[in-house]
């Protein structure tokens, strides 16, 4: 008798092996920064940091400290001969209240400074646990998120911040908001504006180790932003996201230049099966009736696991061969489908709700969403499994 299960998401452990391959490829000496923020975009970080360490990839990005802190931990229990095979810098992109700053130096956590009153603060911290924190200084270049403003009076600050005691800067960093459009100009301006603050940097004497702008599109298309020549002892650093997983930034993207392969799979059962008559209402509210005598399946996978409600009465899964529809509204723990047309039906057959058959792209296009948020938004209850 087959293993039963209500959801699973199958890691692939291959795919994310070959990604990262592919990726490397493309960067050539560039050193490789694998994000890893929000679970390792719903894929579990448990079954991702490992390959990583496998692969040689260089660093990790995170968005919350205690994100961080998790990777930190993973990075610790892995066999020492593999954790010496590669620098393991974490680095936090978003926001960290002074209040973690403790655990971030004690975990050896760099953190995205964009103001001086932080650097202040952090450096602080620092002298008090006699340590040395780590930080990489983010500029604003057009996304309008968080950064230092590109002027004068960043210039000092980031040149006062320098000079403040147990403080190592060792990163520059912006973020592309266009590089996964077909026009690239919104990302020559970014682009221009790094290089120009950066150069400002160096000839003010602000000595920075890595530097990295490049995102998962910019990896693809955008080349200039981690192959332009650096003063010695700097280097490059792009930062791997979403095409680490086998999913494109965008639908501009050129697909054929760099054939990913999707790392997660999702399948649910059938765990009921009836016929009905025409005119059946379906579900909650009655949102379909049947037209005809219909064969309907119930399988158990709703938006309690992180399936999209979106999809009610518009989606469809793959069983015995063949697209089935959702019928109705997909409900928090169960959702029913339409098996009229398919032969053979039968209790325990396997679904599949995401893979080649059903890929994740049409499911976010049904939905009208991007397939970042369907696969983030996958909730612990189901389990991730690496084969």
């Amino acid at each position: 008798m087959k293993d039963y299960y209500r959801v699973k998401a199958v890691i692939s452990k291959d795919a994310l092996v070959h990604n990262i391959r592919l990726i490397k490829n493309k960067l050539g000496p560039v050193r490789m920064m694998a994000v890893v923020k929000s679970n390792a975009y719903g894929h579990d970080i448990r079954n991702v940091i490992p390959v990583c360490s496998d692969q040689g990839v260089d660093a990790y990005a995170v968005a919350t400290l205690e994100e961080g802190v998790e990777v930190r931990s993973l990075l610790d229990r892995l066999p020492s001969e593999r954790s010496r095979q590669h620098a393991s810098m974490i680095l936090v992109l978003g926001y960290t209240d002074p209040s973690e700053y403790d655990r971030a130096i004690r975990n050896k956590i760099d953190l995205a400074v964009y103001s001086l009153e932080q650097a202040e603060a952090l450096s602080k911290e620092a002298v008090r646990l006699d340590q040395r924190a780590g930080l990489h200084i983010k500029l604003e270049t057009g996304m309008q998120r968080i950064g230092f403003d590109l002027n004068d009076q960043s210039l000092q600050d980031i040149k006062t911040i320098s000079t403040l005691p147990n403080l190592s800067i060792n990163g520059v960093f912006s973020h592309f908001a266009r590089a996964d459009e077909k026009d690239k100009s919104h990302a020559d301006l970014q682009w221009e504006r790094y290089q120009a603050f950066t150069d400002r940097l160096e000839r003010a004497g602000v000595r920075i180790k890595a530097h990295h702008i490049a995102n998962s599109a910019a990896i693809m298309e955008y080349p200039q932003a981690y192959t332009q020549p650096l003063p010695e002892g700097e280097y490059w650093m792009a930062r791997a996201g979403i095409i680490l997983y086998g999913l494109y930034p965008s639908d501009e993207m050129d697909r054929q230049a760099m054939p990913l392969e999707p790392v997660m799979s999702l399948y649910t059962h059938v765990v009921h099966l009836k016929t009905v008559p025409a005119g059946t209402p379906i579900g909650y509210g009655g949102a379909y009736v049947t037209t005809r005598p219909s064969r309907i399946a119930t399988i158990t996978v709703g938006y309690g696991d992180g399936y999209p409600r979106h999809l009610s009465d518009k989606g469809y899964v793959y069983v015995r061969g063949q697209k089935a529809p959702i019928r109705g509204r997909v409900c928090m723990d169960q959702t029913m489908i339409d098996v009229t047309d398919i032969k053979d039906v039968q209790l325990l057959d396997e679904v599949e709700l995401i893979g080649p058959h059903v890929p994740l792209d049409d499911l976010a296009d049904l939905s009208g969403t991007i397939h970042y948020e369907i696969i983030c938004q996958l909730t612990d209850r189901i389990p991730r499994i690496l084969r």
